[in-house]
């Protein structure tokens, strides 16, 4: 009832623990993620932080994320800065120096909604996806600047659509060359994690 009340439980996406574990070093001082979507990766970065690593949580919206606002007020934490940004120049003002690891989480079509809401197609605007697709490649390349040499780069979204997947990380890579592919990965709705998710791992080259 106690972790009820402080809204400390929450459902985790098993392969979201499994990648945070495997790339969220604990010697890591500086953590960023873009926070559009998924409320509960701020929630699963705090209980991996140990209230010990800065997190800086950047949303577009911050009336949008009242549930992220009431757990880091009732738990009393200290070590998460959550702010609301849209631009570069509004990221700075959040993140004022270079993260060992920045997680880009931004809005999507969310094919994996259509678990719970069976019309989500009927209601899903198509017009909307190419709004979505110019966003999620300017908060990648926005977002990709704050990187230290040899950090992780995560850019995940919620859907199946390779236009907002792999295209979006290709044409970043094209672009940004000292960003190297280590880990990517489609899930799929009837797989063992029962979801529609796309995630890729970018690491920086260490400037010589």
């Amino acid at each position: 009832l106690e972790g009820y009340q402080k809204n400390a439980l929450f459902v985790l996406k098993p392969v979201i623990k499994e990648l945070f574990d495997k790339y969220i070093n604990p010697l890591s001082e500086q953590i960023s993620l873009y926070a559009n979507e998924d409320d509960y990766l701020i929630k699963e970065l705090h209980a991996q932080s140990n209230n010990k690593q800065g997190i800086n949580v950047v949303v577009s919206k911050l009336d949008e994320h009242v549930e992220s606002q009431r757990y880091i007020r009732v738990n009393k934490i200290t070590n998460i800065n959550l702010f609301e940004a849209n631009e570069i120049y509004g990221y700075k003002v959040g993140i004022t120096s270079p993260q060992d690891l920045v997680i880009v989480n931004p809005t999507s079509s969310s094919f994996n909604k259509i678990r719970s809401l069976p019309d989500y197609l009927l209601h899903f605007d198509p017009q909307n996806l190419d709004k979505y697709i110019a966003k999620q490649k300017e908060v990648l390349k926005d977002l990709s600047t704050f990187v230290n040499d040899g950090g992780i780069l995560i850019y995940m979204v919620d859907t199946l659509n390779k236009k907002e997947s792999l295209s979006v990380v290709s044409s970043f890579l094209l672009n940004n060359p000292e960003f190297e592919l280590i880990d990517e990965r489609q899930i799929f709705p009837f797989e063992d994690e029962d979801v529609a998710l796309y995630y890729a791992v970018m690491k920086k080259e260490i400037q010589k």
